[in-house]
């Protein structure tokens, strides 16, 4: 399927970085329920150590696995902006949760730095879905 909005270069730079992001979200929502199904775990200690309820990591896996299904999937303009929210409320929260706790800036940074490749990805996305809409 051609993409008139996006040179071919950039359009690679769009799924590259969509495919990062997507990854990263598959992996972390599939972590958070093997957490909730164990009973116990990494993920499930760092929640704790945050001061977030339990219940929040299924929550947040499940809005996870939905979203990068969101971005990849693209059908619904609608619901992938929604999911380049979701993401975006997710990564600040995550980086100020970490340094509200006191975590180091290095321990801080991951979700920082998944923002930045999310934001690369929403700017070549909106400048596609423009050209498309018009």
């Amino acid at each position: 399927m051609s993409e008139p909005g996006l040179s071919s270069r950039l359009r690679l730079l769009y799924w590259v970085l969509t495919g990062l992001v997507a990854a990263a979200m598959t992996a972390s929502g599939g972590l958070y329920f093997r957490d909730v199904f164990a009973g116990s775990g990494e993920v499930l200690d760092n929640f704790a150590e945050l001061g977030y309820p339990s219940y929040m990591v299924a929550m947040l896996g499940t809005a996870k696995l939905l979203g990068a299904l969101a971005l990849v999937v693209r059908r619904f303009p609608l619901l992938t902006e929604w999911a380049y929210a979701g993401f975006t409320f997710n990564f600040l929260s995550a980086g100020i949760s970490h340094l509200t706790v006191g975590h180091t800036l290095g321990e801080s940074m991951p979700p920082f730095v998944m923002l930045a490749i999310l934001l690369g990805s929403y700017t070549l996305w909106r400048r596609q879905y423009r050209v498309q809409a018009v």
